[in-house]
């Protein structure tokens, strides 16, 4: 079956129709006859085809379309920095968070360790090969060695003056470890000094024996006794022990409220620093 064809009447002496170019694309097509009567003519016409579509082209940047896709694109960048600036928030109160965290446990780690490692001495039943005795106490920490505050007499006997060893009263102190030897010297103040010695290491709670005073010569002895006076002359411990009971209930309290102190102010420094950069 050949194309449609469009049968058009035309008068003797009418202008045949003027078709622009441009809208009609005849086709050639076999076996198309004319045929006509008096007066007549009958023209054949073939139906035109439709003109080919335009080829489908990516806009240009400077068609309408390519600005409204500009313009979809800048908009998402506002929406990135939204979350961008969500994202950077949380990571900050997740880090302030940490830094809390980690602040308090670093206190309270470090309020045990030195706070809570002092434990008192009271000196119980130590006697003298001269009939006096000495009593007292003293705080002494044996993780780092340091006397805390003391206080502990010697009595006087008939023979040998006594003394009295204070932290108040300019008394130095000195330390042996493994075994313990604790000195009092108070040799620039009245020529009195005194060791107490223990054969192990005392580390925590508990009733510790001193050592015997043995005599080594007129001016020196091994383990426990007092220097009476400029001629070194001694007297020796003939018994007692050391009574050790911990400190650590004590500051326990104080050591609490102080990393809970150091945690607040850590997070105010925090997040007065975030401040600081938010608006520089």
């Amino acid at each position: 079956m050949g194309p449609p064809i469009t049968l058009l009447t035309c008068s003797p002496g009418d202008r045949a129709p003027l078709i622009p170019s441009s809208q009609l694309h005849l086709k050639a097509a076999s076996g198309i006859s004319i045929s006509g009567k008096a007066g007549a003519i009958m023209v054949p016409f073939l139906t035109p085809s439709l003109p080919p579509h335009p080829p489908l082209t990516r806009p240009s940047l400077g068609s309408e379309a390519g600005k409204d896709r500009r313009a979809g694109t800048k908009t998402k960048p506002t929406v990135n920095t939204q979350l961008n600036l969500q994202s950077l928030l949380r990571v900050r109160r997740g880090a302030a968070a940490i830094i809390v965290t980690l602040t308090i446990f670093t206190s309270l780690g470090l309020a045990r360790s030195s706070h809570a490692v002092p434990i008192l001495f009271t000196l119980t039943g130590v006697t003298f090969n001269d009939g006096a005795t000495a009593t007292g106490s003293f705080v002494f920490n044996p993780t780092t060695g340091n006397f805390g505050t003391f206080l502990i007499t010697t009595t006087m006997s008939v023979s040998n003056t006594g003394s009295t060893y204070s932290s108040l009263a300019g008394t130095s102190t000195f330390y042996l470890a493994s075994p313990d030897a604790f000195i009092f010297d108070n040799f620039s103040i009245d020529s009195h000094y005194l060791v107490f010695s223990f054969s192990g290491h005392i580390t925590g709670p508990g009733v510790y024996a001193l050592d015997i005073g043995v005599p080594t010569g007129p001016d020196s002895f091994l383990g426990s006794g007092e220097f009476v006076d400029m001629a070194l002359d001694y007297r020796l411990v003939t018994g007692g022990s050391f009574t050790v009971t911990s400190l650590q209930g004590v500051p326990e309290t104080g050591a609490t409220l102080l990393s809970l102190m150091i945690g607040i102010a850590a997070v105010c420094g925090f997040q007065l620093f975030q401040r600081r950069r938010l608006t520089a």
